[in-house]
């Protein structure tokens, strides 16, 4: 289950960027955490380095792409960062994208999916508890990472 969020050496700023994210992350787990352009089919449930994938007929199968990847000797991160979203259907997009993310992770593939706003993920946070309490997903549910900065360097030393 996602513990309740808190607020500790990074503080939530709602002015903070991706790449304020992407630099905290680089300099407290000592691993590049470098731009990618990996999306997920979700038809398929395939992982894909596909650069411009809304050029295509089938674009609405594909997730909205990562943004950064972190590769720890055999274990690949993919990591997605929402920043100061205040919008229900985002994190109804979100939901539908951790799920792709769920059915394709292994011990090999990992997500992280960094939400740089505690309030609002407040409310949505029984939704995300739920997807990730099902039978189908209890095998690599902790291959999937829902938090802010912080949680994600703590979880990031456990995997």
């Amino acid at each position: 289950m996602i513990s309740s969020f808190y607020i500790n050496k990074y503080l939530i700023n709602e002015n903070r960027t991706k790449e304020d994210c992407q630099n905290i992350i680089t300099k407290e787990t000592k691993i590049n955490c470098e731009k990618t352009n990996y999306c997920i089919n979700l038809r398929y449930n395939v992982l894909l380095n596909i650069k411009n994938p809304n050029k295509y007929n089938d674009c609405f199968d594909y997730s909205p792409m990562f943004k950064y990847i972190q590769i720890i000797k055999d274990k690949t991160i993919y990591i997605n960062i929402i920043n100061n979203s205040n919008n229900y259907y985002q994190y109804k997009e979100l939901y539908r994208f951790i799920e792709g993310q769920l059915n394709i992770s292994n011990n090999y593939i990992y997500f992280a999916n960094i939400i740089d706003d505690t309030n609002e993920i407040h409310k949505h946070i029984s939704k995300f508890n739920y997807l990730l309490s099902l039978d189908k997903y209890k095998n690599n549910k902790n291959n999937v990472f829902i938090g802010n900065v912080d949680e994600y360097i703590n979880w990031f030393y456990f995997i």
